[in-house]
């Protein structure tokens, strides 16, 4: 779910003060039309209809989105290092160097030579000038 990659000023400041209304991809329509439904919503939301919830980088990340043998404390210096060992004129930004390593299965590695790929072909076909 791409709803939980969102940094805390993206979060509505009207939601629940914990940030965890960034998992609901739910439109002010489906909220209302479900509270007229279902009753009031709870003030937070259930940890069996959310799941457990991490901080990577700043942003959210559901703990069943990283992979049991990496903490969240290495995922975070991960995404610092991708940012760090990418060419300084083309630095992913923090969300983009996650994006990176959660796409290329948390390997700094790869997720450093996927970036020099993206920013070859950035350059090669001039995307910049568009």
């Amino acid at each position: 779910c791409t709803s939980i990659l969102r940094p805390a000023w993206q979060v509505d400041p009207s939601a629940s003060p914990r940030g965890m209304s960034v998992l609901a991809e739910l439109s002010r329509e489906s909220v209302s039309s479900r509270a007229d439904r279902d009753g009031p919503e709870p003030s937070e939301p259930s940890a069996a209809r959310i799941g457990r919830i991490r901080r990577i980088a700043g942003f959210l990340i559901a703990e069943d989105q990283v992979p049991p043998e990496i903490s969240f404390h290495q995922a975070t210096l991960a995404v610092a290092e991708v940012q760090e060992r990418c060419p300084k004129d083309s630095a992913p930004t923090k969300q983009q160097a996650l994006r990176l390593l959660i796409g290329m299965g948390y390997d700094p590695n790869a997720a450093v030579a996927k970036w020099n790929e993206i920013t070859a072909w950035r350059a090669t076909n001039r995307i910049d000038d568009v």
